[in-house]
């Protein structure tokens, strides 16, 4: 939960106009997120040391005890592959490099167009979790692009209003949830009919009863009949 906006932010302070002309026409480096502030110098230079301690000792922590921790408590109900997570880990540093060290709108919207369609395909591709979390979890993927992809219009076109932009987010998000609940709802009646065909192979493996009224341990007949079961 606090792993992104931890990286985030050690790394905005980390994020100095190193190639940038304005630092090269003040002779000092400045930092993007407020160009008052002179980097390494003075307090910068604490919360930079800070940053990289964060950097050096919990970002390695975070990323490697995320798959353990899913092993370790057996609460959890579906569980994604330690790959995946390692994944998604290294993902989420990456976008965080990219929005706090690319000044170039279009660069750092084009990046993250293409890097949460390669996350999308390799969600659905390789299923970590093999449940319908990962049909929701690559539709998050591809939402992202989609604001991606209109950040990148609104930035080339200027004409654009505001209440159209708010207008095709909402669209977006609504045809993504209805394409996952149409989604889960397919592999729920799959799943649905995979449960009953193999209930009826079970009852016609065992049989009918050897007598009428015959329940499960109660006689001494090899027949069993599992009755009526529902496949929930």
């Amino acid at each position: 939960l606090f792993y992104l906006p931890i990286l985030h932010n050690a790394l905005g302070a980390l994020a100095c106009s190193y190639l940038e002309a304005e630092s090269k026409a003040r002779d000092a480096l400045v930092l993007h997120r407020n160009p008052d502030v002179e980097c390494w110098s003075g307090a910068h230079f604490v919360f930079a040391l800070g940053a990289i301690g964060v950097l050096l000792i919990y970002y390695p922590m975070a990323v490697l005890s995320n798959p353990i921790w899913q092993e370790r408590n057996m609460r959890l109900d579906v569980r994604f592959h330690p790959d995946y997570l390692l994944v998604v880990s290294q993902a989420k540093m990456f976008f965080s490099v990219v929005t706090n060290f690319t000044r170039e709108s279009t660069t750092r919207l084009s990046i993250l167009l293409v890097s949460f369609l390669a996350m999308t395909l390799y969600t659905l591709y390789s299923r970590p979790s093999s449940s319908v979390l990962d049909i929701w979890r690559g539709l998050s993927f591809l939402g992202a692009s989609g604001m991606a992809g209109l950040g990148l219009w609104v930035t080339h076109d200027d004409s654009v209003s505001m209440s159209v932009v708010v207008g095709i987010l909402a669209a977006w998000w609504v045809v993504l949830g209805a394409l996952g609940t149409s989604a889960t709802l397919w592999v729920w009646h799959v799943h649905t009919r995979s449960m009953k065909a193999q209930l009826s192979m079970t009852g016609s493996f065992f049989g009918p009863p050897t007598s009428p009224g015959l329940s499960p341990g109660g006689g001494g007949g090899l027949g069993l009949s599992l009755g009526p079961l529902s496949p929930l």
